[in-house]
């Protein structure tokens, strides 16, 4: 895992939560384009857990494969966190896996809505009984934002997958 080798200890220790839980997990990307499911990959042995993954870099691939409504991409945003839990929603099905993330956010240099300021992140894990979704804001340059939002998104799945089981929102 050379680009996220700092990462490396909190990806194996997620998949194998996952292992131990019996869960698969799937993932659904627009600002990382890939490299949230290049990072569990490049652990040996992810392919018992980590079923795939759909890169939804535009709103009509969000809505076309992962069933996004149109609704949601133009009253919340594609950069929402009511986005990001339909993306996970909608990857989860699509992969048939136990568990899913989403992420959404705006990157940098420049901002494609300017209602969202650079650096805002929406992350949403979803299970067959609940969504766990968030909005944070990141630092830095592109590649820094995306690399930071790797990160969050782990740490998210393995507190989801910490927590006790809760309803579905």
């Amino acid at each position: 895992m050379e680009a996220y080798g700092e990462l490396h200890a909190e990806v194996n220790e997620l998949l194998a939560m996952c292992r131990a839980q019996n869960l698969t997990l799937a993932v659904a990307e627009s600002l990382t384009g890939g490299l949230i499911g290049a990072t569990l990959s490049a652990v040996p042995g992810a392919s018992a857990v980590f079923k795939g993954g759909v890169i939804c870099y535009s709103a009509h691939i969000k809505h076309k494969v992962l069933g996004v409504s149109e609704h949601v991409l133009t009253v919340d945003g594609v950069v929402s966190e009511a986005c990001a839990c339909e993306m996970a929603r909608g990857v989860r099905q699509l992969c048939e896996a136990d568990i899913a993330v989403a992420v959404t956010g705006e990157a940098g240099p420049i901002a494609a809505d300017s209602s969202v300021p650079i650096g805002t992140v929406c992350v949403a894990v979803a299970t067959e009984a609940m969504f766990e979704s968030r909005t944070v804001t990141l630092d830095g340059d592109r590649d820094m934002v995306r690399r930071k939002t790797v990160a969050v998104t782990l740490a998210l799945l393995s507190e989801t997958l910490l927590s006790p089981p809760r309803a579905s929102v």
